[in-house]
């Protein structure tokens, strides 16, 4: 799972115990954010919709990383309504 956190001076690098937090690079990504349970299922089909949007615009943008997840609620919220977004890093496709 991954998350951001709302400021650079929030958090830091490093691990603690099974928790890593890292830095990434900027990045700009196609995303669509999802309500309810946050199933493989789920994800899958949010990411088919993103590859679909993507192919729809092959001219504008191309896949450039792996899909991601990101999860935003605490085990209090319940399962049907949690919010979590699917991600696709993208670059624009350069003119011939």
């Amino acid at each position: 799972m991954s998350f951001l956190y709302e400021r650079p001076d929030q958090g830091r690098a490093g691990t603690m115990g099974s928790v890593e937090v890292s830095d990434v690079p900027s990045m700009k990504v196609v995303s669509i954010g999802c309500r309810g349970p946050q199933t493989l299922t789920a994800i899958d089909e949010a990411r088919q919709k993103l590859l679909k949007y993507l192919e729809e615009n092959r001219d504008l943008l191309a896949v450039a990383g792996r899909c991601g997840f990101m999860g935003y609620n605490s085990p209090f919220v319940p399962r049907d309504r949690n919010f979590f977004e699917v991600q696709i890093p993208v670059k624009a496709v350069e003119a011939d």
